[in-house]
This record gives structure tokens, sequence and C-alpha cells, in this order.
């Protein structure tokens, strides 16, 4: 009868602790899997809070898991998203600058400018995902300006002119006093000049803004080197910033059914990353 009660006993141990642990942690690293998908919580409370709320079933067993655990999940939050730092406003809308991403101890400073066209925003937002998404696999150090039109943003020159007042009145200036190795104005085509997505140097002397946007289209076999006949932002950012020291380029995006926007994006930022400058 004693060894029948000691073989029952025996069935009906607890598991061990470490086998809790191992299966704690690995519901946490599935959790996170899915979890990767927004951004993380800038402490560690309120990325346990996130889980339990979003993963219910995890609510019982989070409350084990060590803090220092917790945090090595959640890694560095900054890289998803470092505070925005107004430079601008007015009437008209605002502009703000964020960074730096990739690699901040990086000597190579890159500028984006965002939203110049508000129309164009499909190009606005592939290029800050791209470098949101890939921030930590970048050798450059990289500056994001976004323009926020806020008068007549529904009016289709209006928002345009608006945008590119935003840029004069606050982009250049900050952009010149950063003294960036490269500045970048992303616009997107709607194919009125060429089918082709374009880049192009508007001041086409400077040999180090020329010899970027002829080195993208080497890279990019779809992108082309194209300057059209007339155009207007690059007098209120790229042809200023440029006359102020720092080398400027526009990038017209344009998607087709063999490229999204996306896949462009990415593209353009990884052999931005790679350029000598």
């Amino acid at each position: 009868m004693a060894d029948e009660d000691n073989a029952h006993k025996k069935k009906s141990r607890k598991p061990s602790k470490k086998l809790l642990y191992f299966l704690i942690i690995l519901i946490v690293i599935l959790a996170e899997g899915f979890v990767l998908c927004y951004d993380y919580a800038t402490n560690e409370d309120s990325f346990l809070k996130e889980l339990s709320e979003d993963y219910p079933v995890l609510d019982g067993v989070l409350k084990y898991i060590p803090t220092d655990l917790i945090s090595s999940f959640a890694g560095d939050s900054s890289v998803q998203g470092e505070s925005a730092k107004t430079i601008g406003k007015n009437s008209i809308g605002t502009v703000t600058v964020e960074g730096p991403y990739g690699n901040a101890n990086s000597s190579v400073k890159v500028a984006y400018i965002l939203g110049q066209h508000p129309r164009e925003s499909n190009a606005h937002d592939a290029i800050y995902n791209s470098i949101m998404n890939n921030s930590d696999y970048l050798n450059y150090s990289y500056y994001i300006y976004r323009i926020n039109v806020t008068a007549e943003s529904d009016d289709f020159e209006e928002s345009r002119m608006n945008g590119q007042l935003l840029a004069q009145d606050y982009v250049v200036s900050d952009v010149i006093k950063n003294n960036y190795s490269l500045a970048i104005d992303i616009h997107s085509s709607n194919g009125g000049y060429v089918q082709d997505p374009y880049i192009f140097a508007p001041r086409s002397n400077d040999t180090v803004a020329y010899d970027a946007a002829n080195n993208v289209t080497d890279k990019i076999n779809y992108v082309i080197y194209y300057e059209p006949a007339s155009y207007s932002s690059p007098q209120y950012s790229t042809i200023p910033i440029d006359d102020g020291g720092v080398p400027a380029i526009v990038f017209e995006m344009r998607g087709n059914p063999d490229h999204s926007l996306e896949t462009e994006a990415n593209q353009f930022i990884h052999v931005i990353d790679k350029l000598i400058l």
C-alpha cells in the first residue's frame, strides 16, 4: 500500500521551477513576435501591461517574469521613434525634426525632407517607415524633417505652396545650420514628366549631390536621372540648401506592379547608406 502511495505521489508531482520558467519564457518569446507589430512601450511596466491587455491568457504568468528579462525582450524603444522637436510653427502648419536614426555616432549625417507636397504622403510614409524598420542596420546617422500643412490642406495648389513656404521658412536654415552630409527631398511622381521614378540634383554643379544621384541610378536600375524643365519645390528647399553648403537631391518616387513604394523606399535608403559622403 505504501508503495502505491509513493508511486501516486511521484505521478502527481508538480512541474519543476526550471520547467515552469522555460514555459513562461517560451510564451513570452512567442507573444513578442506578435507584439513587434506595435511600438514598444518606453518602460517595463507599460510593456507588461501592453502584453497582458493584448493577450489576456498571459496575464497569469507575466507576474512571474523578472523585470530584467522583460527589459531584454523590450529592447531599446528609441529605435521605434525618437521624440520630434518642433522647429517651426505658423498659421499654415508646423515643421518637426526627429532623430538620429541609424548609427547615431556616425560622422555622416543625412537629412530626409518629407511632406513638402502633402498629397504625396504615400511616398513620405514609405520612406519614413523604411527608416524606422531598418534603423538598427544603417551605417549613417539620419534625421527626418516632417512638414505638416494645416492650412488649405485639401486644396492641391495651395497645399503645395504652403508646404514649400514651410520648407523655406524653417527647414532650409536648420539643415544648413546642422551641416548635413546630404539632404534628400522626397516626392511622389504622377508620371506627368516620365513614367519611371527619377532623381536629380537641382544644382548639378555640386559634384557630391550630382554623383549621389547618379550612384542611385547605377544601383537601382528602374530609377533614372531626370531633371524636369520646370519645377517648383527646389526653389524653396533643395536649391537654397545646396547654396548654403549642404549637397541636396530630389527623389521622385513612383510605384508600379513590379515594385511597390515600400520596396522602392527600402532599396533607396540602403543605397544612400552605402554612398561615400
